[in-house]
């Protein structure tokens, strides 16, 4: 069943009230919900991209490219 691995991968992001929902859901295999699985996997694919660009937030909480550019910016104005 298609439903059992968005159950995992919802469980793989520590969304575990929406796979236990998706996973009783899936189990009554109703037309109506087999119609939603393709919109349920964009949803979990851009949560997951969500997921990867939150970790690489740095500690000044901005993603590292924009620390790096921030880095050096400040470093050629105090060249100045």
């Amino acid at each position: 069943m298609q439903h059992e691995g968005q159950v995992q991968l919802l469980k793989s992001l520590k969304l575990f009230g929406m796979a236990q929902a998706i996973d009783e859901l899936g189990k009554q295999n109703s037309p109506a919900f087999n119609q939603t699985l393709p919109v349920l996997d964009s949803l979990i694919k851009a949560e997951m991209q969500n997921a990867r660009s939150d970790q690489s937030i740095t500690r000044c909480g901005l993603p590292s490219f924009l620390c790096i550019g921030i880095s050096l910016a400040l470093t050629s104005a105090r060249a100045w």
